[in-house]
């Protein structure tokens, strides 16, 4: 199950990526219909997600063991 989700995870961070740049292309392409606020929410939504993946331990996590 753990499995799975770690794939969903992975596949919605590749639509938010790919999302991104997309909105970026536009933006620097047609200024006028694609404004740089449609692209604000995304980008707050990577920095939070980059934020996650910084806080949340991970299993190679050494901190319980004893140092020798």
């Amino acid at each position: 199950m753990i499995s799975f989700y770690r794939f969903f995870y992975t596949l919605v961070r590749i639509y938010i990526f790919a999302k991104v740049f997309y909105l970026l292309f536009m933006t620097s392409a047609y200024p006028e219909s694609y404004p740089l606020s449609m692209l604000t929410w995304w980008m707050y939504f990577l920095i939070f997600d980059i934020w996650l993946e910084v806080m949340l331990p991970t299993k190679n996590d050494k901190k319980d063991e004893p140092l020798n």
